[in-house]
């Protein structure tokens, strides 16, 4: 009893480190998408440390209707994040901040789908085990019937035919006829006006 507890419990634990590994391997999914949904742009951190884009700080972020644009290409992918954005940094330090929390806030948009996904696996996977593990059992049962009833049916067809193991009729001195197997059975005795004792051996003798 103990054993088949203990098997069950390790099923369990494979079954919830499986269910964990997998939950843990789609958050990581989810994860890597928001990175490459947010890169950090090497082309906006130069253009904030190039002397000639200083204009473009100035300018109020966010504002990208009445911003002139700068005439420097270096400048062009800073001035279109400066005014794209009104929480827009001024310095690498504060932008590579303001990615990560954009990264955070697109995972955590994205996470009730995943729990969804997640969810719906884990059932699907759940339902087929349990489906295979009813069918397998189910088959065992009916074989293990099967052979049981074909085991009756030839013991049944046994005495109904009066099929019995070899016995040999043997006379002694005291007039009773006594019956015995010939083939490595225990010698039983029985009148030959009865059945005999022993319960595969049928018939009268």
């Amino acid at each position: 009893m103990d054993l088949i507890n203990s098997c069950r419990r390790s099923s369990w634990h494979r079954w919830l480190g499986a269910a964990i590994f997998s939950l843990v391997v789609l958050c990581g999914v989810g994860w890597f998408a928001a990175i490459a949904g947010h890169p950090v742009d090497d082309a906006v951190v130069f253009g904030m440390t190039a002397p000639e884009c200083e204009a473009v700080g100035d300018d109020r972020a966010g504002s990208l209707l009445t911003s002139k644009q700068p005439d420097s290409d270096v400048c062009r992918s800073y001035f279109i994040y400066h005014t794209a954005f009104a929480d827009a940094a001024d310095d690498p330090y504060t932008y590579r901040i303001w990615v990560m929390r954009q990264r955070v806030h697109s995972f955590w948009l994205i996470f009730p789908y995943l729990i969804i996904v997640w969810a719906s696996a884990a059932g699907f996977a759940a339902c087929a085990r349990l489906t295979i593990s009813f069918s397998v059992r189910r088959a065992a049962h009916r074989a293990s019937f099967q052979r049981l009833l074909k085991k009756r049916r030839r013991l049944r067809g046994t005495r109904s035919n009066g099929d019995s193991p070899p016995l040999q009729v043997v006379d002694r001195p005291d007039g009773l006829r006594y019956t015995r197997l010939t083939e490595g059975g225990h010698a039983t005795s029985a009148d030959h006006r009865f059945r005999s004792p022993l319960p595969f051996c049928w018939g009268r003798y």
